[in-house]
């Protein structure tokens, strides 16, 4: 039994089963899971990934004029589930996996999506680019039934406070007509 173990000890020097990573620089395999990092220019702020992410590590706080995104690299799990469930492609996993921080704030990522304000009363009320991607999704729609973009845009531009008054009621009615006949 002795002699097995020496003899194993003797072959590991010889031939060592792991690497030589902080001296040697570590290049993880194809579809390794590592940080998740956002493209700030894809991001529309829907927040999508903090609703599907188990852990939780992916939060997001409407502050007063932008939604902030924030990713903690100390919670998540790198379970990949919020590049997946990105419909704008805005979250990519990297092989970044030395994460190491001495301050916990260091560890934190994330993005900023500025507001759409509302043209009634400049309220800040839906993030800016969710808008306006969502009104480029359902071009061919409005091409259907005759819509042009910007009627949509200044019918949806309007926050939920504004959007029962009285004066724009008539116009709202004329346009979901179109769209019901």
């Amino acid at each position: 039994m002795k002699r097995h173990i020496i003899w194993d000890a003797l072959r590991s020097i010889l031939n060592p089963s792991t690497t030589k990573y902080p001296k040697k620089s570590f290049i993880p395999p194809d579809g390794y899971r590592g940080a998740a990092e956002y493209d700030s220019e894809k991001c529309v702020g829907c927040a999508a990934c903090s609703q599907e992410c188990p852990s939780g590590a992916i939060t997001y706080d409407d502050e007063e004029k932008a939604r902030v995104i924030k990713l903690s690299y100390g919670i998540c799990s790198f379970c990949g589930r919020c590049e997946e469930i990105c419909p704008w492609d805005a979250v990519h996993l990297t092989k970044r996996f030395e994460l190491a921080v001495f301050n916990r704030k260091d560890a934190e990522t994330g993005v900023d999506v500025p507001f759409f304000e509302c043209t009634e009363c400049s309220r800040p009320f839906f993030p800016s680019p969710q808008m306006k991607a969502s009104i480029e999704k359902v071009r061919e729609t409005l091409e259907k039934y005759k819509i042009k973009q910007n009627e949509l845009a200044s019918l949806i531009s309007v926050c939920p406070t504004c959007s029962f008054s009285v004066d724009k009621m008539p116009e709202r009615r004329m346009f979901l007509r179109r769209l019901v006949e």
